[in-house]
């Protein structure tokens, strides 16, 4: 089973993303904020990573959250999809320099979270 690391502090995106998962053998582990993923780190081995943009509790701008759950010697080598409701356009690509796998807008399809997810997994490494 393949084991999705979802950071986002909307219950409602976490249930949604669960929902489109779940059904395709994904195991979904939630957290809430930066600190609560950080709780995660010695137990949990992700297959990839769904990682809000604009996390609660961080003081630096808003890529100082993701970098910092990205970066965990852990974590270091695994996709991080960066998914948010800001622009794309201004966002979309700082995702892609900031070697993120992937940048998906809020709101998202069910076949464009899998599709990149998918195509994350059977990338070769960004790091």
């Amino acid at each position: 089973m393949t084991t999705l690391l979802c950071v986002d502090d909307d219950p409602t995106t976490v249930d949604l993303i669960k929902f489109m998962l779940e059904p395709h053998g994904y195991r979904v582990v939630s957290a809430s904020s930066v600190e609560d993923a950080l709780t995660l780190h010695e137990n949990l081995d992700p297959d990839v990573m769904l990682l809000d943009l604009f996390l609660p509790n961080r003081q630096a701008d808003a890529w100082d959250g993701v970098r910092t759950i990205a970066s965990q010697p852990r974590w270091a080598e695994v996709p991080a999809i960066i998914i948010s409701a800001a622009s794309p356009n201004a966002y979309g690509w700082q995702a892609l320099d900031e070697r993120f796998a992937a940048f998906i807008p809020k709101p998202f399809k069910p076949r464009q979270l899998l599709t990149t997810i998918e195509h994350s997994l059977a990338a070769e490494p960004l790091h």
